[in-house]
């Protein structure tokens, strides 16, 4: 559901004092889109497309990472740059 501005922002901010969390938050977790929310989304796409590391190797990388492997030697592995592993590294692996 995508925010409107309507009754929903009043729940929001609300939920938000009652909570100690954001607006944005709250109404993310009512189910409700906010721009940030949207962008988030397109940025993960654009990574995806861009990436040479599949999403499905995120336990194979943190394998490579608790083994002792550095960036470099994994972007040999794929194909890829240090700066390319270290970036999946942060928006894949450490979050999950």
């Amino acid at each position: 559901m995508k925010n409107r501005g309507g009754k929903e922002n009043w729940y929001a901010l609300l939920i938000a004092i009652e909570n100690k969390k954001t607006v944005t938050e709250s109404l993310e977790n009512m189910g409700i889109e906010t721009d940030k929310t949207i962008m988030k989304k397109a940025n993960r796409k654009s990574m995806e497309s861009k990436a040479k590391i599949p999403l499905s190797d995120i336990e194979k990388i943190k394998d490579m990472r608790i083994r002792g492997m550095s960036g470099k030697q994994i972007g040999k592995v794929y194909g890829c740059s240090d700066v390319a592993v270290y970036n999946f590294i942060k928006h894949y692996v450490n979050r999950g």
